[in-house]
């Protein structure tokens, strides 16, 4: 048996047994087989059968043949400068994935509440487009090299003036580093924490996930601190002999409540016992 794969179009293999048969069938079957599994999806174009033929080492009326019998099954359509693209395939049929698992066609939720995705239909695409295009247009070349490990100095300007302006913040550019989430800002907290031979560190409890995860890999002891209608329980914290703490004090994940007035004061009367 020998492999070949097919290019020119999407990455496909097939397989082709010269001692099985007619390599036409073969190659039809494997096709027809690619796109009833989804692995060719509709609208991908396939490689030109002068292109087919020359990479599997067979005739081009071969794969002439194979390409029109699957036009005349409807698994593909032909157009004159197209080429030979995947049909649409009837929806809501069983799909057989690469696992060999059924699963039904998927259909986009009414409603996602996946856990960290934000409202995506808000995006501005537009603006963002607009804004990808003009600083592309104005960047100069040397900028399109490695930048400073700690972000774009512009763009740490622009962060901090907003911080200060907005925030009553007081970091200037140099203080502040640019990070590509939430989760890698944690962990270089983390770890700058560590290093200060901070080694316990107060979760809520319940929490966002992971962030017990993140805090062992930075060589921190996590312990839990139970939340409940008021936020983190402040007594239960100073009972962890944690020296840190990490809370979301607006809206607390995953349960929404927002640390109360009382419990915002018993927690800056900690920050001071920890301190000194």
């Amino acid at each position: 048996m020998t492999v070949e794969w097919a290019r020119g179009g999407p990455d496909l293999l097939v397989a082709l047994d010269r001692g099985a048969g007619p390599l036409g069938i073969q190659i039809q079957d494997q096709l027809r087989a690619a796109i009833r599994d989804r692995r060719l999806g509709a609208g991908e174009r396939l490689p030109s059968t002068r292109r087919l033929a020359g990479q599997l080492d067979v005739s081009r009326g071969t794969v002439v043949e194979v390409y029109e019998q699957l036009l005349a099954e409807g698994y593909v359509e032909s157009a004159v400068g197209s080429g030979t693209r995947v049909a649409a395939m009837p929806a809501g049929g069983p799909v057989r994935h690469a696992r060999g698992v059924l699963a039904a066609s998927a259909r986009a939720p009414e409603a996602d509440f996946e856990y960290g995705i934000p409202d995506l239909g808000s995006v501005p695409l537009t603006d963002w487009s607009w804004a990808v295009s003009e600083a592309t247009r104005t960047l100069p070349t040397a900028e399109l090299g490695d930048e400073d490990p700690a972000g774009s100095m512009h763009l740490r300007e622009v962060v901090t003036a907003y911080h200060r302006r907005v925030r009553s913040g007081c970091a200037a550019a140099e203080d502040a580093v640019v990070v590509s989430g939430f989760r890698q800002g944690l962990a270089l907290a983390l770890a700058t924490l560590a290093q200060h031979g901070i080694r316990r560190i107060a979760l809520e409890d319940p929490g966002p996930r992971e962030h017990d995860v993140i805090a062992r890999r930075a060589g921190m002891d996590a312990v839990p601190v139970p939340v409940d209608d008021d936020g983190l329980d402040v007594e239960r914290l100073r009972e962890t002999g944690a020296r840190a703490v990490l809370l979301t004090p607006a809206h607390q994940c995953p349960t929404g409540v927002a640390l109360g007035p009382s419990r915002r004061r018993d927690l800056v009367a900690w920050a001071d016992e920890v301190e000194g």
